[in-house]
């Protein structure tokens, strides 16, 4: 069966999430009856950028590198010297990639706390209907402290929030852990000089 609705239909469907969503539209385009065939195709010619809870971000069409798939794919190979599709990323440096496999298009997750690529076990559809409506606060919980909310509204787009001791360490108590808002390409290539000391090159999640 074909799934495909409007745009209208689709803001509502995030308008009714349960997760806190911020969408961020291109002004260029106002057909609300404009049909989709998924919601994926709908946020790469409708959307800058969708927030949720305020540190996921879903990378839309946008001449701003930060809400830009493909300007954001290109930064990544620039820094870790190879290609990802990036769809998402976090405050804290995660990341979300999408890639061609035996099964179909499968999501990895590039992780602060391992420096490694996991895969999610689902498609960017199933992506997008977590990110709406799963428990992604879960997801993020060993990432988030007591009154992160905070630190997290002053982060602007190009940002993200460093913390020290890193992710990773064995040392990290996210509640006493240093946190600063720094410039978020400083954390890409933090995450991929701590990456190659750790780990060596990237896997081929």
């Amino acid at each position: 069966m074909k799934w495909e609705h409007d745009w209208g239909f689709i803001k509502d469907m995030m308008s009714g999430a349960k997760n806190e969503i911020r969408l961020f539209e291109r002004t260029e385009k106002a057909d609300e009856n404009q049909e989709y065939p998924s919601v994926k195709d709908a946020i790469a010619d409708r959307v800058s950028l969708i927030t949720v809870n305020g540190y996921l971000r879903i990378l839309g069409t946008s001449e701003s590198v930060y809400e830009d798939a493909a300007g954001f794919s290109a930064l990544y190979k620039e820094i870790f010297k190879e290609e990802k599709r990036i769809i998402a990323y976090d405050v804290f440096g995660g990341l979300f990639a999408e890639k061609k496999g035996i099964l179909g298009k499968i999501i990895s997750y590039f992780a602060p706390d391992s420096l490694e690529w996991e895969k999610l076990g689902m498609d960017q559809q199933k992506f997008m209907d977590w990110a709406f409506n799963g428990d992604v606060h879960k997801f993020y919980e060993s990432f988030l402290w007591d009154g992160y909310r905070e630190i997290l509204s002053k982060v602007s787009r190009e940002e993200g929030i460093f913390v020290y001791p890193f992710f990773w360490a064995k040392e990290c108590n996210i509640q006493t852990a240093f946190k600063k808002i720094v410039p978020f390409k400083d954390i890409l290539e933090t995450n991929y000089q701590n990456m190659l000391a750790i780990n060596g090159a990237g896997d081929d999640a």
